[in-house]
Protein backbone atom coordinates (compact mmCIF):
# COMPACT_ATOMS: atom_id res chain seq x y z
CA UNK A 1 0.00 0.00 0.00
CA UNK A 2 1.31 3.78 -0.94
CA UNK A 3 2.05 6.04 1.71
CA UNK A 4 0.36 9.49 1.15
CA UNK A 5 3.06 11.55 1.43
CA UNK A 6 1.15 14.71 0.62
CA UNK A 7 -0.09 16.46 3.67
CA UNK A 8 -2.00 19.46 4.13
CA UNK A 9 -1.54 21.33 7.44
CA UNK A 10 -3.08 24.98 8.53
CA UNK A 11 0.97 25.96 8.86
CA UNK A 12 0.79 25.55 5.34
CA UNK A 13 -1.53 28.69 4.87
CA UNK A 14 -0.57 31.69 3.64
CA UNK A 15 -2.52 34.79 5.51
CA UNK A 16 -3.33 38.30 4.34
CA UNK A 17 -1.28 41.27 6.71
CA UNK A 18 -5.16 42.14 7.99
CA UNK A 19 -5.71 38.83 9.19
CA UNK A 20 -2.30 38.54 10.84
CA UNK A 21 -3.04 42.44 12.47
CA UNK A 22 -6.83 41.49 13.86
CA UNK A 23 -5.02 37.88 15.41
CA UNK A 24 -2.36 40.36 17.14
CA UNK A 25 -4.49 43.31 18.43
CA UNK A 26 -2.53 45.53 16.42
CA UNK A 27 -3.29 47.63 12.64
CA UNK A 28 -1.68 45.96 9.09
CA UNK A 29 0.52 49.26 8.96
CA UNK A 30 2.12 48.24 12.57
CA UNK A 31 2.93 44.40 11.44
CA UNK A 32 4.09 46.02 8.10
CA UNK A 33 6.42 48.79 9.94
CA UNK A 34 7.44 45.50 12.36
CA UNK A 35 8.00 43.75 9.45
CA UNK A 36 10.56 46.59 7.84
CA UNK A 37 12.20 46.70 11.33
CA UNK A 38 12.98 43.12 10.93
CA UNK A 39 10.78 42.73 14.35
CA UNK A 40 8.63 40.27 12.86
CA UNK A 41 8.65 37.83 9.66
CA UNK A 42 8.91 38.89 6.32
CA UNK A 43 5.95 38.60 4.13
CA UNK A 44 5.76 37.18 1.15
CA UNK A 45 5.84 39.33 -2.21
CA UNK A 46 3.37 38.07 -4.48
CA UNK A 47 3.51 40.99 -6.90
CA UNK A 48 3.27 45.00 -6.34
CA UNK A 49 1.18 45.22 -3.47
CA UNK A 50 0.24 42.05 -2.96
CA UNK A 51 2.11 40.69 0.65
CA UNK A 52 0.81 37.46 2.78
CA UNK A 53 2.34 35.95 5.26
CA UNK A 54 3.14 31.75 5.06
CA UNK A 55 1.50 30.93 8.90
CA UNK A 56 4.02 28.50 9.41
CA UNK A 57 6.72 31.53 10.01
CA UNK A 58 4.28 33.48 12.06
CA UNK A 59 3.77 30.62 14.05
CA UNK A 60 7.97 30.50 14.67
CA UNK A 61 8.44 33.78 15.44
CA UNK A 62 5.44 33.65 17.70
CA UNK A 63 6.61 30.37 19.78
CA UNK A 64 10.10 31.94 19.89
CA UNK A 65 9.19 35.83 21.14
CA UNK A 66 5.79 35.68 22.49
CA UNK A 67 4.45 32.41 23.56
CA UNK A 68 5.39 28.13 23.32
CA UNK A 69 1.64 28.25 22.58
CA UNK A 70 0.28 28.29 19.10
CA UNK A 71 -0.19 31.51 17.32
CA UNK A 72 -3.82 32.49 18.03
CA UNK A 73 -5.31 33.01 14.13
CA UNK A 74 -8.03 34.85 14.06
CA UNK A 75 -11.18 33.84 11.52
CA UNK A 76 -11.14 34.85 8.01
CA UNK A 77 -13.53 38.09 8.01
CA UNK A 78 -15.08 39.79 4.73
CA UNK A 79 -12.41 42.82 5.10
CA UNK A 80 -9.16 40.37 4.97
CA UNK A 81 -7.34 41.32 1.35
CA UNK A 82 -7.78 37.35 0.77
CA UNK A 83 -11.17 36.18 2.41
CA UNK A 84 -9.86 32.84 0.75
CA UNK A 85 -6.21 32.49 2.08
CA UNK A 86 -4.60 30.52 -0.62
CA UNK A 87 -2.84 27.28 0.60
CA UNK A 88 0.94 26.91 -0.17
CA UNK A 89 3.82 24.74 0.50
CA UNK A 90 7.60 25.29 1.24
CA UNK A 91 8.47 23.68 -1.51
CA UNK A 92 5.97 25.49 -3.73
CA UNK A 93 7.25 28.91 -2.34
CA UNK A 94 10.84 27.66 -3.22
CA UNK A 95 9.94 27.15 -6.87
CA UNK A 96 8.53 30.49 -7.33
CA UNK A 97 11.23 32.17 -5.43
CA UNK A 98 9.90 32.80 -2.39
CA UNK A 99 11.94 31.34 0.15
Amino acid sequence: MKKNTTTETTSDLVIPVERIARSLGISARTVKDMSARGDFPPPLKLGVHKKLYLLSTVQAWWQEHVSPSPFPLAPAAPDDDDQESPRATAAGLSAIGHN
